[in-house]
């Protein structure tokens, strides 16, 4: 803009076949650019183009876009993305030492069995296995890469505990300190409480007892209707408030559930 650039920016981005865009949360608070990019993102959807963009939650739960931006970018294809399940990884394993020494099965069911992070963490998980073969002068054996991942694999496997889920409802629903062990009854509470519930019992092998005793001195009973309710939601497809915008349960859960894995 100080240079009265616009018209050769625009060209670039709105005259492209495809438009791909990482993390566009980094547009937050900047309402010019945001808007100019509704306007390419308009053009291109006139010329019938491709546009891809990534960003670290469901558009409608972050909160940060404007509401015209929202809307376009709700109008498409939205799709959460999971962490690798065993048999990607272990393809991703396969593509990142293409060229090298092939690893053999027992290495490869190692790695991609008990590294449960993201493909940055496999990279590093052969990294590190690669040095320390080189190093040492050693093949890359089932024992050597269990020497040069013994940090890594306890780490990925770390057990999540009922203070872990607490602390992820609270960061993703912006709640208060300690709000999910308080009596209140009101919604903006019990709602976010039962879903603390539900993820309680599916990542930690916390009984109904000891769920319901840590958030708010409940009993069993308590614990078990809220893992129904959520179920419920789930299967029926409801949505949950979220500050002042409605969010299908189903995305909000992914959310939190991404925060644990952080």
């Amino acid at each position: 803009m100080h240079q009265n650039k616009q018209p050769t920016f625009r060209r670039q981005f709105r005259e492209c076949d495809v438009l791909l865009v990482d993390d566009l949360q980094f547009l937050a608070k900047k309402t010019a650019t945001q808007i100019e990019f509704l306007h390419t993102l308009e053009a291109l959807q006139r010329e019938g183009r491709t546009v891809v963009v990534t960003c670290d939650c469901h558009p409608r739960l972050a909160e940060i876009f404007q509401p015209e931006l929202t809307d376009r970018l709700v109008g498409g294809a939205v799709h959460g993305l999971a962490w690798p399940d065993p048999a990607t990884r272990r393809s991703l394993l396969i593509a990142k030492t293409h060229g090298k020494p092939a690893l053999s099965r027992d290495v490869l069911d190692l790695l991609s069995e008990r590294l449960r992070g993201n493909v940055r963490e496999l990279e590093g998980a052969l990294h590190s296995l690669n040095h320390l073969a080189k190093v040492t002068e050693r093949a890359i054996t089932l024992s050597v890469a269990q020497e040069a991942l013994a940090e890594v694999v306890r780490a990925s496997v770390r057990t999540i505990a009922l203070p872990d889920i607490d602390r992820a409802v609270v960061t993703i629903l912006e709640l208060p300190h300690g709000a999910l062990q308080s009596k209140k009854r009101n919604w903006q509470i019990s709602g976010p409480r039962m879903l603390a519930m539900f993820l309680a019992r599916k990542h930690t092998a916390a009984t109904y007892s000891e769920v319901g005793q840590h958030f708010g001195q409940r009993n069993h009973s308590t614990a078990v209707a809220a893992e129904k309710r959520v179920r419920l939601w789930l299967a029926d497809q409801e949505s949950i408030l979220v500050g002042t915008k409605k969010s299908p349960v189903k995305d909000v859960l992914e959310r939190i559930e991404a925060e644990l894995a952080r």
